[in-house]
């Protein structure tokens, strides 16, 4: 019988074992391409090699062709030339002069067999050498006379360099459809590559060595060990991170079936009374083994997991059911801060046109705070535009931090301006920050929104935003963020410093 456990340790195996085997085959393929590219670059170097030896011949053949009787001329200039073993001025059949013998020699290509064409190339056979290669040029000044040019085997295979070359295993010279070498040589084992000439029409056959093909997969063999760590090291990560997503997505489902997920409220206190007019409602997450975890740990993941609109949803009944619970002044005001993704689903909106209805036949009145970035876009400002139509109260958070422009405050309507606490920060210290916050309580006046300060913290920070018209605050400075049952409504002293709250 199978267990589960042999089953997922099969499973497994596959998963690693499969990209191995990918990239196994990929560096076989690699390899052998590497291979067949080598050798035609060999073989593309030997023609363009071989071609300009070929076109120093055809440049002595014309240059003999402008004196064709003078031989012993014809014998001087070839003296110390190294590509020519011998030259033939040929004319109705007959050799006229040669560059080494001065009898009366045969010509080196039979005249039946030569060609019309004003260059071409031979294949001649030779005793004790093999076949050799014989230029032919036609002259353009007397049609009656040609030049047979004899292409020294040695100097040939030495500027070639194709039996210097450890890369090559055999190389073979084809000339009008036959090979200059044995045509067993063309009967290759190793990846080989036919190169052609377009100027002279030969042809050349390269075969790979063993070497070189030793080499190349060696060297790819090697390549492909720390690619396949690096594959496998990432399939780990990775498998790792999803098991580790995977299990947090659980979690944070399951935290929201069971009601994990607590409030605590922030209070919003007017300066001038003490009085608590609102408060701005702040998600935790009460974890069974890592006890409170806040926002920033769970609100990206929720919203990577797609779980934050469900979340929302929790946060407004749950503080539904927390205000519900004790007395407020009428016009109490609830801050919820809601995801773009909330903002924008039309069926959300129903959703909170019900519970704004629960929340006002209680005397509350529902705040949905947004951000910059949502703010910006227009089929977000559509949809505030339409919740506030209807009653709830719009709070653009974070002010000052992102990039809305003053045509957006113009167009679309607020209800409330957060200034964010960077900004508080400046207050008694020479901050570029601090001109800003000023700019900003101006505006905030010329618009007429009203306004609440972030992040106070003193007494300076508090009596400056009072100075200003900034009455709404909020900060450790009047209370930190508690349970709704703990908010005293009416502070009955005068803050004390932050230390003291925490």
């Amino acid at each position: 019988m199978i267990l589960d456990s042999d089953i997922k340790l099969q499973r497994v195996s596959v998963i690693y074992v499969l990209p191995l085997v990918l990239i196994f085959f990929t560096v076989l393929y690699a390899s052998e391409r590497s291979i067949e590219e080598a050798t035609r670059t060999i073989a593309q170097n030997f023609v363009d090699t071989a071609e300009r030896v070929i076109a120093g011949v055809e440049i002595e053949n014309r240059t003999n062709l402008l004196y064709p009787e003078d031989c012993r001329r014809i014998q001087q200039n070839l003296r110390y030339e190294r590509d020519i073993e011998e030259l033939q001025i040929v004319s109705a059949n007959q050799v006229h002069c040669s560059s080494i013998r001065s009898d009366n020699p045969n010509p080196l290509i039979r005249p039946e067999a030569l060609s019309e064409e004003i260059v071409y190339l031979y294949s001649l056979p030779v005793e004790g050498m093999g076949e050799s290669i014989v230029v032919v040029t036609r002259s353009n000044e007397d049609e009656r006379y040609m030049a047979m040019a004899l292409v020294d085997r040695d100097y040939m295979r030495a500027t070639v360099g194709y039996r210097n070359d450890h890369r090559v295993k055999s190389a073979v010279l084809i000339m009008n459809g036959e090979a200059t070498t044995p045509a067993d040589m063309l009967a290759a084992t190793n990846p080989s590559y036919m190169a052609s000439s377009s100027l002279y029409g030969f042809e050349v056959f390269v075969e790979a060595s063993d070497q070189l093909v030793e080499e190349k997969r060696v060297f790819y063999a090697l390549v492909s060990i720390p690619v396949s760590m690096a594959v496998l090291l990432v399939m780990v990560v990775s498998r790792f991170l999803l098991k580790r997503n995977r299990s947090m997505f659980f979690q944070l489902k399951q935290a929201l079936i069971r009601r994990e997920f607590v409030l605590q409220y922030q209070p919003q206190v007017d300066a001038n009374t003490l009085e608590v007019k609102g408060v701005e409602a702040l998600v935790r997450w009460q974890h069974p083994e890592k006890g409170m975890l806040y926002p920033d740990v769970f609100i990206p993941l929720m919203e990577e997991f797609g779980l934050i609109n469900g979340l929302t949803d929790y946060v407004i009944d749950a503080s539904l059911k927390d205000l519900s619970a004790i007395q407020l002044p009428e016009g109490f005001h609830l801050g919820l801060n809601v995801p773009p993704s909330y903002i924008k689903a039309p069926a959300r909106w129903v959703y909170l046109r019900q519970k704004h209805r629960e929340f006002a036949a209680k005397g509350i009145r529902l705040g949905l705070e947004v951000t910059e970035r949502q703010f910006l876009d227009k089929e977000a400002r559509i949809a505030l535009e339409t919740m506030r139509q209807v009653g709830i109260e719009i709070l653009l958070d974070d002010f000052g931090t992102g990039q809305t422009s003053l045509s957006v405050l113009q167009e679309t309507k607020i209800d409330f301006l957060k200034i964010d606490k960077c900004f508080v920060d400046s207050i008694g210290h020479e901050s570029v920050n601090t001109p800003v916050l000023n700019a900003i309580i101006n505006l905030g006046k010329l618009l007429g929104v009203t306004m609440v300060a972030e992040g106070v913290e003193n007494e300076i920070q508090a009596n400056y935003l009072l100075e200003r018209g900034v009455v709404l605050q909020q900060g450790y400075y009047y209370s930190k963020p508690k349970e709704i049952g703990d908010i005293d409504i009416r502070l009955s002293h005068k803050p004390e410093l932050i230390s003291a709250l925490l």
